[in-house]
């Protein structure tokens, strides 16, 4: 993958300066994304904290892109803001993804699920759930291993 570093922070405030200069995702050409991870993991499924490891996946409906711009910030905005609290520990980072005039998607990426955090995770989906019960147009809430072949799902919420 080609990446371009936009911005790197370290507080609150350095984030909400580096947002407030970027682009909405529903301003991206098809077939861009936006990479949110923390320090020192790349957003590569194959590396790292995110090999072995999975993806909430949040399937957003293109009605006037506003969901996807909402997600993506209200997603964002919870992850600074530790609003995941004990949870944050499991999460690896977070994706926007346009790739199709019909659906994008906001993916949050989890550390590998084992016997002893499996929980957790399913816990993550459960927050992840409650955008669902919100104004948000969300077609779907799955979670995925990253290396899984198909497209079948481990976890459909």
């Amino acid at each position: 993958m080609n990446f371009q570093k936009l911005f790197e922070v370290s507080t609150v405030k350095q984030f909400i300066e580096a947002y407030n200069q970027t682009k909405l995702p529903s301003r991206l050409p098809l077939g861009a994304s936006y990479f949110f991870f923390k320090n020192g993991i790349q957003p590569m499924w194959e590396e790292g904290p995110n090999r072995g490891a999975g993806a909430w996946i949040i399937e957003v409906a293109n009605v006037i892109n506003n969901d996807l711009n909402l997600i993506w910030s209200d997603l964002l905005f919870t992850l600074i803001s530790d609003g995941f609290k004990e949870l944050s520990c499991y999460l690896c980072g977070i994706t926007c993804n346009v790739r199709h005039k019909q659906s994008q998607k906001v993916t949050i990426w989890t550390v590998k699920t084992t016997l002893n955090n499996y929980e957790q995770i399913i816990k993550i989906g459960r927050i992840l759930q409650t955008l669902k019960q919100n104004v948000y147009e969300i077609k779907s809430i799955k979670y995925k291993l990253h290396n899984r072949l198909s497209n079948n799902f481990d976890y459909v919420l």
